[in-house]
């Protein structure tokens, strides 16, 4: 038996045995975070378990066509004493900002279920499953239902479910367009598909419902883009000012949105710094190119990820974030020169 088994079976054994469970992710809470916390709440509502899902940030609106779902909220219910944290797509837990800080005395006594597919990951949790080769923690969430409910295994997910596993697959291949994407993803898409998830709903309402104001809005982040080098590394700021101009909630610009710009630009990487209405940014950084590691980039703020998508939510100035962006850049540039 393969060590990756060895954990499946040690967190079936634990999921079987908790009553409570509170699920959980980074507080940049993105697509494939999102669907593989869906997907193991409905599981775990299925078995009978009482559940929580807990995190800052409400679902993005480009998101609203998801079916039904346990609500997402900011702080845990009165009464609800969870004997089992869940924690899907994140690569610390210092990455659940405020929520870590406020119970912290529950994640440190509490068993922790850690899932995800970042290389940056610090296996902070009780059993640790961590798989680099997968597309998304939604791919390797599949994998832990169907040792949990042994008879999802070569057969059909139901329609909610396929759903939720295909959001977390869509958002981190960017729709099979970035580097993570292999056999082993079209493979399960096509399961997906198979069990009644709608691809062509996924398409319309992540793809193809950008509104007039948005695409004002992506004009002006081209116009204004942020170069270093000689297209080297480029990016845009999409502050607070510039939504109110452009009559964009920051909720309504949602993380699709963000890869647009990040995947359509050549250069040899790029970013997205996004002011937050409390004051953080949350900067997004892609690249297609080999050499790059800006999962390095997003530790030196803050976050972490993949070599070639990463992201951090933090607290620095925008002068700093900038300065930490074109530090790196160049650096690489001298680094690389030296060979």
């Amino acid at each position: 038996m393969s060590e990756k088994q060895v954990i499946i079976d040690q967190i079936v054994q634990v999921f079987r045995d908790s009553h409570r469970i509170l699920f959980t992710a980074g507080a940049n809470l993105d697509g494939d975070a999102f669907g593989s916390l869906l997907a193991l709440d409905e599981v775990a509502r299925s078995l009978g378990k009482e559940t929580c899902i807990l995190n800052d940030k409400s679902l993005d609106s480009y998101y609203s066509f998801i079916p039904d779902h346990t609500p997402i909220v900011p702080s845990i219910p009165d009464g609800f004493t969870p004997d089992l944290i869940v924690i899907t797509d994140t690569g610390d837990l210092a990455l659940l900002g405020r929520i870590y800080q406020e119970y912290r005395s529950i994640f440190e006594s509490v068993v922790i279920v850690n899932i995800d597919h970042h290389s940056t990951n610090t296996e902070f949790g009780t059993y640790n499953l961590i798989d680099l080769s997968v597309s998304s923690a939604c791919e390797l969430t599949a994998e832990v239902i169907e040792a949990i409910i042994p008879e999802t295994q070569n057969a059909c997910f139901s329609k909610t479910l396929s759903s939720y596993l295909m959001l977390g697959v869509f958002y981190d291949t960017n729709c099979f367009r970035n580097q993570n994407t292999n056999a082993k993803t079209f493979a399960f898409m096509s399961r997906l598909l198979a069990c009644g998830a709608c691809y062509f709903t996924f398409v319309k309402h992540l793809y193809k419902s950008r509104s007039i104001a948005e695409m004002r809005l992506y004009g002006h982040l081209l116009d204004h883009a942020i170069v270093y080098g000689d297209n080297g590394a480029v990016g845009c700021i999409i502050d607070q000012v510039t939504l109110l101009k452009y009559g964009v909630g920051e909720d309504s610009l949602a993380s699709v949105f963000n890869n647009e710009f990040l995947s359509t630009i050549l250069c040899d990487f790029s970013f997205v710094v996004k002011e937050s209405d409390d004051g953080r940014y949350k900067i997004s950084l892609r690249t297609s190119k080999d050499g790059y590691d800006v999962s390095r980039l997003a530790q030196l703020l803050g976050g972490g990820g993949h070599v070639k998508a990463a992201g951090a939510i933090t607290t620095k100035s925008l002068p700093e974030i900038l300065n930490v962006i074109e530090t790196y850049y160049y650096t690489w540039q001298t680094e690389k020169n030296r060979i």
